[in-house]
């Protein structure tokens, strides 16, 4: 099993060099990092493959950091070529990676984990290597299809998915029932008071997240940017039509009404119990468990009553995974550690260690996973109040800082209900 492990790395070493050079010139991907290529098998007849030296840079979110210290030790015993690297983790989180990575190519982690819509800029770029070999037939052979799809751009393969990407609801089981949370109108309308030392008590956060977390009232209602997914340019923006309006008209007046918590800080609210639901994800779990204890419940996103109908909201989904630099001077070795980590026993580990639930479909298929209640409320998310995140470079050239603008208009109240359809005609002209 040695020599097998050597002769695999052999062939990764020299395959990922070669693309290493090609996308860092801005060329075209025709060598994959971590396919095998005439010139690696050659040059592993001709003797042992030397031992791996010097840094891997990893970068990492905050809830990752830990397990991968965690797992880069497990990849120097499993693979003792790679026993003398150095393998540093820093913090660069997944929602900045590809402006940093883009700052520097060359600066940048040797493996980045980052969110999949940053992929297809950073490919624009030549910043993120394609992936070949066994990385590229994890993702094809052992990944769940519909994460596998945020990572491959015109059949290609440029990173490998650690977990799904979406949000959810959670809430606080003193103060809301599951009937209250079906619908935003019946969160909205629940009548908690205030706490006993007379602070006040929210029914609901809200939180654009960029225009993430927004997306799920348009795109639930049916609107969209550049069409649902995001490749239509000429398609422009419809959130200024009849039911964009109304969806307006809807935020407009829940930001008026004063149950809604703006710009507070949510652990420091359900500390104190004075936040009945708001929107997140499974990397905050723990933190959120850690203030709320056994109160702590989530479910769902709701419904949303638009022209006197229930309509369900529908959050993005996307994945979020570890890329390799193009320009890593250790490609072999970052092509290695990302399918390394990312195999059904580590992803099982992830999951244990961070509660993040697995893509790879081995891992999820664990008893542990199956029997998670917060998996379950993924999977549901995923597959009935989701749609798959726009992941083209003019959509996201144009749909976040956009909604920045929607956002702040929102929370100032310079956007009303009563004005709503002057300001978003004004407003999609950003996206011709």
């Amino acid at each position: 099993r040695k020599e097998m492990k050597k002769k695999v790395l052999s062939l990764l070493l020299v395959a990922a060099m070669g693309i290493s050079m090609l996308v860092g010139c801005g060329g075209g991907n025709d060598t994959p990092a971590g396919g095998d290529t005439q010139s690696g098998a050659q040059n592993d007849q001709q003797g042992e493959t030397p031992a791996a030296t010097g840094t891997l840079t990893i970068w990492a979110p905050e809830n990752q950091q830990e397990l991968l210290n965690q797992q880069a030790e497990a990849f120097k015993a499993a693979y003792p070529e790679y026993a003398e690297l150095d393998i540093v983790v820093q913090l660069v989180g997944d929602d900045v990676a590809k402006d940093e990575v883009l700052k520097d190519v060359d600066a940048a982690g040797d493996v980045f984990c980052l969110a999949s819509d940053q992929i297809a800029s950073m490919v624009d770029a030549g910043a993120i290597a394609r992936l070949g070999g066994e990385a590229e037939t994890l993702v094809k052979e052992k990944m769940a299809p519909s994460v596998a799809t945020t990572v491959t751009i015109d059949g290609s393969i440029y990173a490998v998915p650690y977990t799904h990407n979406t949000f959810y609801m959670y809430y606080d089981k003193t103060l809301m029932t599951e009937d209250d949370l079906k619908s935003l109108d019946t969160i909205m309308a629940k009548d908690n008071g205030t706490t006993e030392d007379g602070k006040p008590i929210y029914n609901f956060l809200f939180d654009g997240g960029g225009g993430w977390k927004l997306g799920a009232w348009y795109y639930g209602a049916g609107c969209s940017v550049y069409g649902m997914d995001g490749s239509d340019v000429a398609a422009g923006c419809d959130f200024n039509n009849e039911t964009g309006v109304a969806v307006t008209k809807y935020l407009a007046e829940m930001h008026a009404n004063e149950k809604l918590a703006l710009g507070l800080d949510v652990t420091e609210l359900i500390s104190n119990h004075q936040l009945g639901a708001w929107f997140g994800g499974d990397w905050e779990l723990k933190g959120f468990t850690e203030a709320l204890g056994d109160d702590l419940g989530y479910t769902v996103i709701p419904t949303m009553g638009i022209n006197g109908e229930q309509i369900q909201m529908k959050s993005f989904y996307s994945s979020k995974v570890m890329g390799v630099n193009a320009k890593s001077k250790n490609p072999a070795a970052a092509v290695a550690f990302v399918t390394f980590v990312n195999s059904a026993e580590q992803q099982a580990l992830r999951f244990e260690e961070t509660s993040v639930i697995p893509s790879n479909t081995d891992a999820a298929n664990t008893d542990a996973v199956k029997n998670s209640p917060l998996a379950a409320v993924i999977m549901e998310e995923s597959n009935n109040c989701a749609i798959m995140q726009p992941y083209t470079k003019e959509f996201g050239d144009v749909y976040w800082n956009a909604c920045t603008t929607l956002c702040d208009a929102l929370k100032s109240g310079e956007l009303k209900a009563d004005n709503a359809q002057e300001w978003l005609d004004n407003w999609v002209k950003v996206f011709e």
